[in-house]
């Protein structure tokens, strides 16, 4: 896990200092998630959207979401906001769809990953991780099953306009799951202190 967050700062500095370098400002509000830029407030996605089918706050960061079900690339998801203090600083599509063949969740990603290499071009990251050579030996052409039983994930990352999108498929306790994450570069939610628990 440690490992996993290292290589996430690194890439969110590589990103960072790429979006420097091309004289990107922090100000630039040439992406937007949805039609909203980042920063925007949580009132103004609430009034346009709608009653949320899903809300709360997020477990580790002070932040709060609010999800709704919708279709994305012909696939059922549901679309997630993310609000910290300085507006929206995340959107993430969560791919509902279910599957009795797990190798079909494998298609669903590939149909996500060939929409977004159409619509931002190569990838900075595009892996297919296996958590050992064994499991890649025997799973080889069982690559669903792997997936399922955690032994193989997925990751496409891109970085564009000041905001960082990852594509993933992987599994926990069994359960596939395929997640979109647009990230702003710009904006971070804080941690919450949970220094008066101990």
């Amino acid at each position: 896990m440690q490992k996993k967050i290292i290589a996430l700062f690194l890439i969110v500095f590589l990103c960072f200092s790429l979006t420097v370098a091309l004289g990107e400002s922090e100000s630039d509000t040439s992406f937007t998630f949805r039609g909203y830029p980042w920063g925007e407030s949580y009132k103004t996605v609430y009034n346009k959207e709608g009653e949320a089918d899903f809300s709360g706050e997020v477990d580790t960061l002070q932040a709060n979401y609010i999800a709704y079900a919708t279709t994305l690339v012909g696939l059922d998801v549901f679309v997630a906001y993310y609000f910290c203090d300085d507006g929206l600083f995340e959107g993430r599509y969560i791919l509902t769809e279910e599957h009795s063949n797990d190798d079909l969740y494998i298609e669903d990603y590939q149909t996500l990953q060939t929409a977004l290499i159409k619509k931002y071009g190569e990838p900075l990251i595009n892996s297919e991780k296996w958590s050992s050579d064994s499991k890649k030996d025997y799973y080889k052409n069982e690559k669903g099953t792997a997936v399922c039983y955690g032994y193989l994930t997925y990751e496409t990352t891109f970085v564009t306009s000041g905001t960082l999108v990852t594509l993933t498929l992987d599994a926990d306790n069994y359960d596939i799951s395929t997640t979109l994450d647009y990230s702003s570069l710009t904006i971070f939610a804080p941690e919450k202190d949970f220094s008066g628990d101990l």
